[in-house]
């Protein structure tokens, strides 16, 4: 019982950060998703080549 709270908790608190950045920047939640996702990509970027 104890992690479902704290499962939905996070889930909560994260839906409204996203909700936050996407009314901030003028963006929709699929732009948010892929800029992020484009950042991890440069973040985790190696040097080599997508597979």
């Amino acid at each position: 019982m104890k992690y479902k709270y704290i499962e939905f908790t996070l889930e909560k608190e994260i839906k409204e950060r996203l909700d936050r950045y996407c009314k901030e920047n003028d963006l929709t939640i699929e732009e948010t998703v892929n800029l992020a996702l484009s950042k991890l990509k440069d973040l985790c970027s190696d040097g080599t080549e997508e597979k």
